[in-house]
């Protein structure tokens, strides 16, 4: 019942476990907690969808019994490459860019629970929602190595290169043995550059 804007003002911290199956719809593109970035280079799981729902519910029985322990279900049980290995957190995310059956599945639950099987056209979903963390004010500095299709391309930085070109870009930053102010000068092609990559 809430409009977009009225969602857009409020930030959800959410964690989640995927389970896909031989027919997942997965997309390569940006990730969103509604879809799934994807190695399009690794096919989904050979199981069926009923193996994918047994699954799911396992993860969600035992998220129900423990909702303290969600990530450590998330590195049993998920395959969502993008958050398994930090906890399953997609960290903190505006209301807007969930659908609407996530919403009503978190709603129904409130904070601090875990939410039962939700199906998508990508698989299986568990979600956690999260307290929000402690505020606390971070400063930090980067490098960007824009890539098609990604959003990095900006107008300020417009690129050809592919994700396998700026990956090999991005190991040689890695590897300079130099201070990171340099590493900015040299390879970063983001408009803070001249701000030696301080993003505030």
């Amino acid at each position: 019942m809430a409009t977009f804007d009225e969602l857009d003002r409020v930030v959800l911290w959410v964690s989640r476990i995927v389970v896909l199956h031989d027919h997942s719809q997965l997309d390569g593109g940006i990730p969103s907690p509604t879809q799934l970035t994807w190695d399009v280079s690794r096919p989904p799981p050979k199981r069926s969808r009923t193996e994918a729902l047994k699954i799911a519910q396992t993860a969600a029985a035992e998220a129900a019994r423990d909702p303290d322990h969600f990530d450590q279900l998330a590195l049993r049980y998920s395959d969502d490459p993008l958050t398994r290995e930090r906890g399953a957190s997609l960290g903190g995310v505006r209301a807007s860019q969930f659908s609407a059956s996530f919403l009503d599945a978190l709603q129904a639950v409130g904070r601090g629970n875990t939410t039962g099987v939700i199906e998508t056209s990508l698989g299986f979903y568990v979600l956690s929602w999260r307290l929000p963390p402690r505020p606390e004010q971070l400063a930090g500095r980067h490098v960007l190595i824009p890539y098609l299709p990604s959003t990095g391309n900006t107008p300020w930085a417009p690129t050809r290169r592919t994700r396998e070109e700026a990956l090999v870009i991005a190991q040689q930053a890695l590897a300079a043995p130099r201070p990171f102010t340099a590493l900015v000068q040299h390879y970063s092609e983001a408009a803070d550059r001249e701000r030696d990559g301080d993003m505030g």
